[in-house]
């Protein structure tokens, strides 16, 4: 389902938008329907292009009034990545997260941007959309000085 002004909904809970090559993806909710659609359209997208793509995604889910990440959602996400590592292990995955903004987010955010990523591409975790998307369109702009 098409809308032109906010991208394409996935799910009830789920819409797309793409700005040139990032991929924005904001879930309003993590009930099982909307997190399938988030690990469907993450498979799709890597698994069409060449092995060796650099992908950006804007993921964000600060609308939701989730405190923390479901096991359902966290299993499918673990099995997607080991998958996909596999499918196309040159490809890049370049992972902008806007949680919503409290203690738990806080400690999260410090702790995940610590972490080594399984594909050679960066995550971030941040607070505001604006942010974390002037931060993929950076990440970018140095991918294509390069």
């Amino acid at each position: 389902m098409e809308n032109k002004n906010n991208g394409e909904i996935l799910a009830q809970g789920l819409r797309m938008q793409r700005h040139g090559r990032i991929i924005e993806l904001t879930a309003s909710d993590l009930t099982r329907q909307t997190i399938d659609a988030w690990v469907g359209c993450i498979e799709r997208e890597a698994s069409t292009q060449p092995n060796g793509t650099v992908l950006y995604w804007l993921q964000d889910i600060s609308a939701s009034n989730s405190v923390t990440v479901p096991t359902y959602m966290r299993e499918r996400l673990a099995k997607m990545t080991a998958e996909l590592v596999k499918k196309v292990p040159d490809t890049i995955g370049h992972n902008a997260i806007v949680l919503p903004r409290g203690f738990i987010s806080l400690i999260a955010r410090i702790f995940i941007n610590s972490l080594p990523s399984r594909n050679k591409g960066v995550r971030r975790l941040f607070f505001k959309r604006d942010e974390a998307l002037k931060w993929l369109e950076t990440m970018q702009a140095h991918e294509q000085g390069h």
